[in-house]
Order: structure tokens, then sequence, then C-alpha cells
């Protein structure tokens, strides 16, 4: 069975409807043929079966003739591609016009991509029934190993170092700098000024919201080091590779 690197799922929440989400899924190897990169209008449950479809994943619910028609019109299937590893991101707090979904889906660079608009019935489906369909799927294929991407499993890294690092390391990946404060003394947190590309000032870190989401940035870094980390340590030591499928789950309410 041929393994893609890994398959991104972006749930985007629009900031000032909480009741609408974009799905966003992106395959960067190319390997995952969508049919159609553009906003595509689909349901709740066509959504969930184009998850599985790429992932090869089994479905937690049987789908409906009519579904089973939508999930083809979004991805062609092949049982013998399956991502090594499913990224689960979820974005809050997204612009309400579609200038930064689109900055989104530019900053993925090459890959294939699917921009799905999720309908419940006529309306849209809230970003919250979208991630529970995720974590349903999830649930549906109890050998998946789940890993969670964000601080939490940053065990004793100190807000003013560690997590700095992991910013300033975040910040040039995006083509940015993480400005450090300019009194070091008594330095409890993460401080300084965050700048990245496209923002009409650096953010200040000292700000509760800017904090939140330096610390949200830096904990996704942080973690996914950490992950390469640990798999390229058991590839030195020539550990076999598992067929099953890693998900790596990260929220961002910071933004």
């Amino acid at each position: 069975m041929e393994r893609v690197l890994v398959l991104t799922m972006i749930v985007a929440h629009v900031a000032v409807n909480v009741n609408a989400a974009t799905v966003i899924l992106h395959d960067p190897s190319s390997k995952i043929l969508f049919n159609q990169a553009s906003t595509t209008s689909v349901s709740q449950a066509a959504s969930t079966g184009a998850l599985c479809a790429a992932t090869a994943l089994v479905p937690p619910y049987n789908l409906a003739d009519e579904t089973a028609k939508q999930v083809k019109s979004i991805v062609q299937h092949d049982v013998f591609i399956k991502p090594k590893a499913l990224v689960l991101l979820s974005i809050a707090g997204m612009a309400p016009d579609s200038s930064s979904v689109q900055q989104l889906l530019q900053s993925f660079g090459n890959g294939h991509t699917a921009q799905l608009s999720v309908a419940d019935g006529s309306r849209p489906a809230s970003a919250g029934s979208v991630l529970q369909a995720s974590s349903d799927v999830v649930a549906a294929n109890p050998d998946l190993a789940v890993k969670v991407l964000d601080h939490s499993a940053l065990k004793g890294c100190h807000p003013a170092t560690c997590m700095a690092g992991h910013l300033s390391a975040a910040a040039q990946r995006c083509g940015g700098k993480l400005h450090p404060p300019q009194q070091q003394r008594n330095q409890q947190g993460l401080a300084g000024s965050l700048a990245l590309p496209g923002m009409d000032a650096p953010l200040d870190l000292t700000q509760p919201a800017a904090r939140l989401f330096g610390i949200e940035l830096a904990g996704l870094q942080g973690a996914s080091q950490q992950e390469i980390d640990v798999l390229k340590m058991q590839q030195q030591q020539q550990q076999q590779e598992g067929q099953d499928l890693a998900v790596y789950e990260s929220t961002f309410v910071g933004l």
C-alpha cells in the first residue's frame, strides 16, 4: 500500500457566524486526487465521507446513495493509497470574507486541495458539528493513534524560554520574526512582539489575545517538532513502521 506523507483537514470557523464552517482537505504529496479545488457546497455526511475516502478509514455510519455520489464528486478514492498521518486543525475566528481562507490556501504551496462549504439541510452546518463528525470517524477506527499538537504536550516548557524559542522558530517558518521584550528582568511569560507576513503591525504579546495566539502557535511548532524527533529516533533504531494512521489534533482560538 502506498503511503502519503500527510493529509491535513482544516475546519475554519467564521468569526461573525459560529454556524458556518469551511472544511479544507489538503494533500501536499499530490497523490490523493480531489475532483475540484474551488469551493463546493456539500452535506455534513458527504464531508465526513470525503474524509474517510481520502484516508481509507471506516465511516462512522452507512452513507446514503446520494451522499456517496457527493463523496465521489469530491475525492477519487483509491484503497491502495493511505496517508501516514492525518492532521485535524480547527481554526476559530476567521474573517467573514473569503480573503483569510484564500491566504490560508496560498500558504499550503504545492499539493491537491478541496475546499468544502458544509451545509446541514438548507442551513450552514455548525463548526462544532463538523468537528464532532471528525471525532466520530476517529472513534469508529479504534486502532488509530491520536495525539494533540499543542502546548499541553510540552511538559516543563517555561513560557519565557522554551515556549519563546518555539514561537521564534514558528515565526521564522512563516517568514516573520519574534522581537524580544525591551526589558528582560522578571519575565514570567511570553513577551515582546510577533511580526508575521500580512499583519499591519506586530502583535504585542503582553496583550491577552495576542499572548493566546502566541502560545498556540508556539505549542503547535514545539509539539510538532517533538513528534518529528520521536519519529526520526524510531527510524534510526529501525523500528518497524506500523500501517495504522496517526491522527494529530490542534486548535487555534486566538486568531
